[in-house]
Parts: structure tokens; sequence; C-alpha cells
């Protein structure tokens, strides 16, 4: 973590919240991928789960989140 945010501070001129905002988006969108795959199991598919997170483009988290919730019930109808 502290390279992305040294690089980010020192070589593209991010402010201390943008670095911090940078991780915390991390964490939460590894949180909602961790919870995804611990609903489906077997039945996750990574290429299927990133298609959706980026499908909507730049989202607050807790759209996202929203969308994640989604994507895992669809998920489990589809079977």
């Amino acid at each position: 973590m502290r390279l992305v945010v040294d690089t980010g501070l020192h070589a593209f001129g991010w402010s201390r919240e943008q670095a911090l905002g940078y991780k915390i988006g991390e964490i939460a969108i590894r949180g909602m991928r961790d919870e995804a795959e611990r609903e489906l199991g077997d039945r996750f598919d990574l290429k299927a789960w990133h298609s959706m997170v980026l499908r909507g483009g730049a989202l607050p988290l807790d759209v996202l989140a929203e969308r994640n919730a989604s994507w895992i019930e669809a998920q489990r109808a589809a079977d």
C-alpha cells in the first residue's frame, strides 16, 4: 500500500485525502469481491464479476455495494 500512496503523493501530486480515498476504495471493492466469492462458492465467476463492476463506471461505493448484492442474487437465480 505504501508504494502506491507514496507514488500517488509524490509523482502524481495527489493530496493526502485522494491517496487515502484510493486505498479505502480498494479495500471496499475487495470486500465486495470476497462477499461474492463467499456467497457463490464454486459458482463465482471472476470475469463476470469484474464486468459487473466495470460496466457501472465511476460509482459511489454504496451504489456499487447494492449492485454487488443484486449481482449475487442474480447469479443464484440463474442456477
